[in-house]
């Protein structure tokens, strides 16, 4: 089994296939509303504050710091109220509240785990809140497992409960092996605005300016600055269109014109659009709206257009085969090392329909990307090394083969497909594969329903979903773009600090299904 690290977020985004943000937006505690004895890993009082935010305990490299980013109690008892901005987590489809947590002792089975209980209630008081018990945290079953994060996830519609807006965690064991550290707490937040928040003003395009030719297949759109006329409104995310056409809110609109419907927090006022997305020649138009951090969205901006005009010598793939001229191999070379990636006893450049193969640089040999006989169609494919990204929140140590990109034409919007990555060398064991989406700064890994390494580790089997995991464009268009890689999290030290990630959810109706969409929509941690 290949080890899922901390940084693999169980469920990074929202829940839903195609979810928009005014449906449901993922969140974590943003709060502490009342606490009892709450320390540090580390050994300091810290209120709690450990707790809040995303999933951190192995993102900092110094220990003391990784320790830091979790809260809760060694051999005592304590409580932890925490609170989500004051808005409301709801009842969806599936896993709807999720905690992770540490363990620092596996206790001898005579110790009760600590507790999880919720209130609806519409403001926290101290005392006389009506509390919902959800359900208890797992223990962790043996020493080495009390150094893994878990992941316990609960539905609410197994509890009777259609929302919570507080959680109360509460520890009442005490003694040796009794410890509880809490990572983090996740939900999905209702879109139920406070009726007395005025909507941001709506954003105002900058660039490309209305019917620009723009010479590149990777163009930055941009807006003007946040706006509110609520002085102490902030802004929270930016909902980002490009489409074909500008009949934006036509039925049926989404599954044949969108090329990206994508919500951002780190994309707020430009977007970077990725290699694959645009055609040469071709018309593009794009708005956005922008959200406060209440969740209240503006309207939508005006519609601009412009064209993708790209000169011969600004071409990276002037012959229009799908593969950038300067990674293509040369078939005609009798030194090249491999012409068969997927050993199919057809050489890869009579396929072009179904693989695309490059020669990446640095030493690291060739790679190909394909599909099944008589699947989809593979239109194109580029390599990227790794080195040249810049640093982001749970990116991996080292991307060895650098990082693919490619697109996928489907034969109906929304289908499922089987993508094969070919490697000429052998990738390290310990490999996984890592997602990686540029307009949202995010790094995913591949859950191990969604992902086959073969036995020779030189082919990655990948299960995608038009608009679904491992599609970069957010919506069911009949085009899967996908950019990832094999990774490495090198791991850490032995000690209590040496951090894995392990997931138990407590909704198996769906086995697969949930965790899959709820890496799909919007990750409010971000």
């Amino acid at each position: 089994m290949r080890t899922l690290f901390l940084f693999l977020i169980v469920a990074c985004i929202a829940a839903s296939v195609i979810a928009t943000p005014a449906e449901a937006l993922e969140t974590y505690a943003s709060e502490v509303l009342d606490e009892s004895r709450v320390y540090s890993l580390y050994g300091a009082y810290d209120g709690g504050e450990g707790a809040l935010g995303t999933p951190d305990m192995n993102r900092a490299t110094d220990p003391q710091e990784r320790a830091k980013n979790g809260s809760g109690w060694r051999t005592w008892e304590g409580y932890l109220v925490l609170g989500f901005s004051g808005a409301a987590l709801l009842d969806g489809a599936g896993d709807d509240l999720t905690v992770y947590h540490l363990r620092t002792g596996n206790g001898n089975g005579n110790h009760p785990p600590p507790q999880l209980y919720g209130s609806s209630d519409e403001s926290f008081s101290a005392e006389g809140m009506a509390w919902t018990w959800i359900g208890q945290l797992s223990p962790a079953p043996t020493d080495a497992e009390s150094k893994t994060v878990r992941v316990d996830t609960f539905d609410f519609a197994e509890i009777g409960v259609d929302e919570i807006r507080y959680i109360k965690i509460e520890k009442n064991a005490t003694g040796k092996k009794t410890g509880k550290f809490i990572d983090a707490v996740k939900g999905h937040y209702s879109t139920v605005t406070d009726p007395t928040n005025t909507e941001p003003e709506r954003p105002i395009l900058r660039s490309p300016a209305s019917m620009e030719f723009v010479p590149s297949f990777t163009p930055v759109l941009e807006t003007e600055p946040f706006v509110d006329s609520d002085t102490d409104d902030t802004h929270l995310a930016t909902h980002w269109q490009l489409a074909q056409t500008g009949y934006f809110d036509e039925p049926g609109y989404f599954e044949d014109q969108m090329i990206c419907d994508v919500t951002s927090r780190s994309s707020l006022t430009s977007l970077s659009v990725p290699p694959l997305f645009l055609d040469k020649g071709t018309i593009y138009y794009w708005r956005a709206s922008f959200f406060d951090q209440r969740l209240t969205e503006s309207s939508w901006s005006k519609d601009l257009t412009f064209t993708v005009f790209v000169y011969p010598e600004n071409n990276p793939d002037p012959n229009d085969n799908g593969i950038p001229d300067a990674q293509e191999i040369d078939y005609t070379d009798g030194s090249q090392d491999i012409q068969d990636l997927d050993a199919n006893g057809v050489v890869d450049n009579a396929e072009p329909d179904r693989i695309k193969c490059m020669q990446a640089e640095d030493g690291i040999g060739q790679i190909g990307v394909g599909v099944p006989v008589g699947g989809p169609i593979i239109d194109a494919a580029r390599w990227d090394a790794f080195d040249s990204l810049s640093g982001e929140d749970l990116m991996p140590d080292e991307m060895p083969f650098g990082l693919v990109s490619f697109k996928i034409l489907m034969d109906h919007p929304g289908d499922m497909a089987e993508v094969y990555v070919y490697f000429s060398g052998s990738l390290p064991g310990k490999a996984q594969w890592y997602h990686h989406n540029t307009m949202k700064a995010e790094w995913i890994v591949f859950p191990e329903t969604a992902v086959d390494f073969n036995a020779e580790e030189n082919r990655v089997a990948l299960r995608l979903t038009d608009g679904g995991l491992g599609d970069l464009d957010g919506v069911a268009n009949g085009v899967v773009l996908g950019c990832g890689g094999p990774g490495i999290q090198n791991e850490l030290p032995p000690s209590v600090l040496d951090l894995k990630i392990e997931g138990r959810g407590a909704d198996t109706a769906d086995a697969g299904g949930c965790f899959i969409e709820q890496m799909l929509i919007f990750r409010m941690g971000k």
